[in-house]
């Protein structure tokens, strides 16, 4: 404590120069993490959107599914099994789906679709469908009506009690078409997913394409992210020697890709800006260093070890780290939170290129305790290795030669 008292009152000896350089950590610390947590929120937000409305944590496939989308590899829909699922640690969700392409016609026009058979209750409450209910209402269990996405509801001319034709390939090679009254219209961020969507109950789409209790892909969610690993292990010692078991990191290569290289580009951003104010704190030691020489020459001539004083200098250091990094912290934790909690939505170039990935132009941040722990330890780090300059000046130091300067 003694030398914590000393170290804080020499800091306020020049309170303008100690105030620059605890601003100066302010800004970088201020910067750093907003940077970051504007990074690590983006990141689990593109992660949360692949998972939720494409692929799940993993999912479970006839051998060979994923390569060639074939209608023909399917795997039986199996209600014993998605129990089996359900009762292995960390997994909170299997949702069965039934996906295949098919022509969507009126009298007006045809376009390409994306059949969906789902499971309307737990679909709901894995990514709320039916809260993007725009006109009419959400499809029931054993519902024989269907969903269409807005944009292609608009560009074949048909609402709520419209009728959609499907027409398209079933199971080896059978003639699947069908004429289904339009039970609601869902609208959704992503141009593609607006464009092409088709809802049908998994019942209705096994009828269409005539599978009957066959599904494509049994899609697995769990509790937390982290234990990600530990249940794809578990998933994949009970049924991978009969099926394919593949975690979303497989299926979505370029998204694994495109966080890599981000990440890399947002450190060394951060670091070039702790770069910056090491040298700021290097140069505030090292002045209070050489002027303080006739100080520390009296202080090793009453017979102060030098470990001692560089203990004391460290503790300067530290205490203008930890000022910066405290203020810095308080600044951007409020905005942090605010902007976790109600993401701002993107627009111009920026909104363009999200879309283009398949991603909702949000930008959510991300409060996790890890941001604030590693800026505070690499500050404090950049501190400690300031004081190796007045550690090599303390050691040449003559106290006789140091009082008479």
């Amino acid at each position: 404590m003694l030398y914590l008292q000393l170290a804080w009152r020499n800091l306020w000896r020049n309170k303008r120069r100690t105030i620059i350089s605890a601003a100066s950590v302010f800004l970088a610390v201020f910067l750093a993490l907003l940077t970051r947590s504007m990074q690590l929120g983006s990141y689990n937000f593109m992660i949360e959107n692949v998972v939720r409305l494409s692929t799940g944590y993993m999912q479970i496939h006839q051998t060979g599914y994923w390569n060639t989308k074939s209608i023909d590899l399917a795997l039986p829909d199996d209600p014993a099994m998605r129990t089996r699922l359900m009762q292995m640690e960390h997994v909170t969700q299997v949702i069965p789906r039934l996906q295949s392409f098919a022509l969507a016609a009126s009298n007006q026009a045809t376009r390409g679709a994306m059949i969906q058979g789902i499971n309307p209750g737990l679909e709901d409450r894995l990514n709320s469908l039916s809260g993007k209910i725009s006109a009419g209402s959400y499809l029931e269990d054993a519902d024989s009506s269907a969903l269409v996405a807005d944009g292609l509801a608009r560009y074949l001319g048909l609402g709520v009690g419209d009728t959609v034709v499907l027409y398209g390939m079933g199971y080896h090679g059978t003639t699947a078409a069908g004429q289904f009254p339009i039970r609601g219209i869902v609208r959704f961020s992503l141009p593609e997913m607006n464009a092409s969507f088709v809802y049908l109950s998994l019942h209705q789409a096994q009828t269409f394409l005539e599978m009957p209790r066959l599904i494509n892909s049994l899609s697995v969610m769990i509790d937390l992210p982290r234990h990600q690993t530990a249940a794809y292990e578990a998933v994949s010692g009970a049924f991978g020697r009969n099926y394919e078991v593949l975690s979303w990191q497989q299926m979505m290569p370029e998204v694994v890709q495109g966080i890599a290289v981000d990440n890399a580009g947002g450190i060394i951003m951060i670091a070039i800006l702790y770069v910056v104010v090491g040298f700021g704190i290097f140069g505030t030691v090292m002045m209070m260093t050489l002027e303080r020489r006739r100080e520390f020459g009296v202080l090793s001539a009453l017979g102060m070890k030098r470990g001692k004083i560089t203990l004391m200098v460290l503790a300067e250091s530290v205490l203008l780290s930890i000022l910066g990094v405290v203020s810095g912290t308080i600044a951007a934790f409020p905005l942090m939170l605010y902007f976790a909690n109600s993401p701002f939505r993107l627009s111009g170039e920026a909104a363009e290129a999200m879309l283009k990935l398949g991603l909702e132009p949000l930008l959510p941040l991300s409060v996790q305790p890890s941001i604030f722990i590693s800026q505070t330890l690499t500050v404090l780090a950049i501190a400690m290795v300031s004081t190796v300059y007045p550690a090599l000046v303390l050691r040449r130091l003559e106290p006789v030669q140091a009082m008479h300067t």
